[in-house]
């Protein structure tokens, strides 16, 4: 075989990712960091620490749902891309080009972005004097790039590398994880406020700590994004939906068990990094810069796992739109898209630089007063990752509600092709899940408020490009998943 063909070889060739492999995947997206420091925020919003559960168990409830319905487009359709390849025989290419390309330039990259930032950000805070501090946010954002970067060239050398590296990292993140939970429920001595309730907040905002909520529980559904590379995925993608899914659930009740019974209602409401709070209390300062470790390796093991299937994507998208053709290329040697994997590191840090740090905010903010538009108030955002969230937020909860209600359309127009798995309850479940979806939607976009300003561009050059694109259907001739 000749270099060239090594080079832009567009199809894997066999699949590398076992159901243990699938599950390692979706738990280490899904545990990224928004464990760590979301549950104050969500216990002051709900009002109670009992309703704060609640909203957990909700949360656990919706991803499940969604989680119902990708199983059944996965599937049916075990392509590499996940997502682009539903809403493509959904839609139509145009909403297939406008998915990738929103992935490329606003959604995916912009969450890598954000979850390189927390991993900078407590890598940053064990060289801290002070527990308290935070670092400074030009340190953090280089911090963020240079993980981008590592983890990149680590996925380059191809998915065994990555998935190699993903087990390492998912192993002492669970270990972590576990001593959280044991150091809370079995030493901690508060009151969670179950028994006798507390009033955390008389006017709580349950939307907005759902929100947050779904945040945490967000990346399950990226493990369609490496669909044809899980052995049997007619069997092993419904299973590792189930199997991640019930860890992640289990492990998040007990984490915010463990910080309502280490800290206490009032202790967790007023905590900006529980973990770290919760092993002060009970070991001391180097116990609590423990934890910044342990936090820090946990964003780390998410940012490689999204690193790895977003990829998949512009992947995708490239095999049947010549615009794009160069991020189909595929190094059938070592299975690794490395033309989607360095164009993506390079506008996630692009976006890390833009949104994250005090330049590039007063660069955008130059940029819109050009165009005569509003400029962006960046004082209403606390960090890096909170700009990065709500950029990516809107566009990720409009895909995901379109992807839910293709399994309705698919099922009309698609109605011979087999499906190994069907949703259950259906249309009901697929109808609940789409409603939760575009209500999440609407909260995102007036969170995100002005940002949008700066996301809407890409929306429009988006639309445009599509209809250069040159769209060229691949082969769709799908093996029996079974």
């Amino acid at each position: 075989m000749t270099n060239t063909t090594q080079e832009r070889e567009t199809t894997p060739s066999r699949t590398h990712l076992s159901l243990a492999d699938g599950v390692n995947l979706i738990v280490a997206i899904v545990i990224g960091s928004a464990i760590y420091f979301t549950s104050p925020t969500v216990l002051f919003l709900s009002g109670s620490p009992l309703m704060m559960m609640g909203l957990w168990v909700a949360g656990a409830l919706i991803s499940l749902m969604g989680a119902f319905c990708y199983a059944e487009l996965a599937t049916t359709y075990p392509r590499t891309g996940g997502e682009y390849w539903y809403l493509t025989r959904a839609y139509g290419p145009v909403a297939g080009f406008l998915f990738g390309w929103l992935q490329l330039t606003v959604v995916q990259t912009g969450s890598i972005g954000a979850l390189a930032w927390i991993f900078s950000e407590f890598a940053n805070r064990m060289f801290l004097t002070d527990l308290a501090a935070t670092p400074a946010a030009s340190q953090v954002a280089w911090g963020a790039m240079l993980a981008v970067a590592l983890l990149t060239v680590i996925n380059l050398i191809g998915i065994q590398a990555g998935a190699l590296v993903q087990w390492i990292l998912v192993s002492l993140k669970i270990l972590g994880l576990s001593a959280l939970i044991v150091a809370g429920l079995c030493f901690g001595s508060a009151d969670p406020g179950f028994s006798q309730p507390v009033v955390i907040n008389e006017i709580p905002n349950l939307g907005v700590a759902l929100l947050l909520v779904m945040y945490a529980y967000g990346g399950w559904n990226d493990a369609g994004f490496v669909a044809a590379e899980i052995h049997r995925p007619g069997k092993n993608i419904p299973r590792a939906l189930w199997i991640g899914l019930g860890l992640v659930a289990i492990l998040y009740l007990l984490i915010n068990l463990a910080y309502l019974r280490g800290l206490g209602a009032a202790g967790l409401a007023a905590s900006k990094t529980p973990p770290s709070d919760l092993f002060r209390l009970m070991l001391g300062d180097y116990a609590a810069r423990a934890m910044h470790v342990v936090v820090a390796i946990s964003a780390f093991s998410g940012l490689n796992s999204l690193i790895l299937a977003v990829a998949r994507v512009h992947h995708a998208v490239g095999q049947e739109h010549r615009l794009l053709a160069p991020l189909g290329w595929l190094s059938r040697h070592r299975q690794s898209p490395y033309v989607s994997l360095i164009v993506q590191g390079i506008v996630s840090s692009g976006l890390i630089l833009l949104f994250g740090t005090k330049t590039g905010q007063e660069a955008l903010n130059r940029l819109l007063e050009a165009c005569y538009l509003p400029t962006i108030t960046w004082s209403n955002f606390d960090s890096g990752f909170s700009t990065l969230f709500a950029m990516s937020a809107p566009l990720f909860w409009l895909f995901l509600g379109l992807t839910g209600l293709s399994v309705l359309i698919l099922r009309q127009v698609d109605p011979h092709r087999e499906r190994p798995f069907q949703v259950p309850g259906y249309p009901i479940v697929p109808i609940l899940f789409v409603a939760v979806c575009m209500a999440m939607h609407h909260l995102a976009v007036n969170y995100a408020d002005r940002l949008l300003l700066i996301v809407l561009p890409a929306v429009g050059l988006g639309l445009i490009l599509s209809i250069f694109s040159g769209y060229h259907p691949t082969d769709d001739t799908i093996e029996n998943p079974s």
